[in-house]
């Protein structure tokens, strides 16, 4: 009788031991799930962004477009990293092309990420400044884009979106391979 008592009084502990870590574990992928984008976490975003990033993941299985959008909310503005991937079955050469043709600067090519990479101005005739990678691997064209509100951001300087769009661009080419 004692050591049915002894042996129970074990399995009761082992339960009381174990039921906080599994929902541990269910409390974890639930904070994690809403982060579907499939080219970049919020971290890596918030991290290009500097600062806390919330990510939205939209794609819809009629359309072979699919965009990630992230936004880190300043005090006194929007910081806005949004990344859109569309499928080309029959000419990407031509979808891309005619994506960068939105450049209204010169594109500077990004050489080794994905195929034909280019960087130029975001001009949206609006009053944020920001800087666009387009680029092709495979039958995806890639479109990034980083825009600032911020008037004379102290983060995302010129260089700053220069480097940062690299960046940004090295990460969605590598996951689209």
């Amino acid at each position: 009788m004692a050591i049915e008592r002894a042996e129970r009084s074990r399995f009761l502990l082992r339960i009381a031991t174990a039921v906080p870590g599994i929902l541990l574990l269910g409390l974890s992928a639930d904070a994690f799930a809403a982060n579907t984008c499939p080219w970049m976490n919020e971290a890596s975003a918030s991290g290009l962004l500097g600062g806390n990033a919330k990510g939205a993941y939209i794609a819809t299985s009629q359309s072979p477009t699919a965009s990630c959008t992230f936004t880190q909310q300043a005090a006194d503005g929007t910081r806005t990293l949004r990344i859109v991937v569309t499928r080309f079955e029959d000419d990407p050469h031509a979808g891309f092309t005619k994506r960068k043709m939105a450049c209204q600067s010169e594109p500077t090519p990004l050489k080794a990420i994905g195929n034909e990479t280019v960087v130029c101005a975001l001009n949206d005739d609006s009053s944020s400044e920001g800087i666009r990678a387009i680029g092709r691997v495979r039958d995806q064209v890639f479109e990034i884009m980083i825009i600032t509100s911020l008037a004379d951001d102290p983060i995302l300087t010129e260089s700053a979106l220069k480097s940062q769009i690299k960046a940004a661009a090295e990460q969605v080419s590598g996951n689209l391979f």
